[in-house]
């Protein structure tokens, strides 16, 4: 009869117990909001006016809670019912920790950097076209007819005719 795995590594030290990796200790953190904190988070999920990443978040504090009166579920069961990872909701539990509320709602601001293609004068041009009156025959102008005529009157590097050239602001109403 083949020794059941727990009985054969029972007098190993757990490797994930000795190490610094923060990943190992997230079971450990618990989420304990305040009565403001709650009652904040409660006003959130109920009113439904937030964009879904931060209501997501807030159901996912609230489950979470581990305070006196919170439901304190387990990462398995809060993914299973919000529809997420159990790793959004243990990296959701560490923020909350670490950086608090108003972090833990709000996305992290990305650190992407954008290569720009049009400078200061092709963009003020590409404005005057977004603003001006389309051609004859045309009731607006689509994003493949103004790539067509920036590329005829600037010189910029080529790009695909269903992308725009990436600009530092976004385009006027006009």
């Amino acid at each position: 009869m083949p020794l059941a795995l727990t009985t054969v590594f029972a007098d190993l030290p757990d490797p994930r117990r000795d190490t610094a990796n923060k990943l190992h200790r997230l079971t450990d953190i618990l989420v304990i909001a305040t009565a403001e904190e709650r009652v904040e988070l409660e006003s959130l999920v109920g009113k439904g006016k937030a964009d879904a990443r931060k209501w997501t978040h807030a159901r996912i504090l609230l489950q979470t809670d581990a305070a006196d009166g919170g439901p304190a579920r387990t990462d398995e069961q809060v993914a299973a019912g919000l529809n997420v990872s159990t790793r959004t909701v243990e990296r959701l539990r560490q923020r909350f920790v670490e950086d608090g509320l108003r972090a833990a709602l709000l996305p992290k601001p990305t650190r992407r950097v954008y290569a720009h293609v049009l400078d200061g004068a092709q963009e003020a041009y590409l404005i005057v076209l977004v603003c001006t009156e389309p051609p004859a025959g045309k009731r607006r102008r689509t994003l493949q007819l103004l790539a067509e005529q920036v590329l005829t009157y600037l010189p910029v590097p080529a790009s695909s005719g269903s992308t725009p050239p990436t600009i530092r602001q976004p385009y006027p109403t006009c």
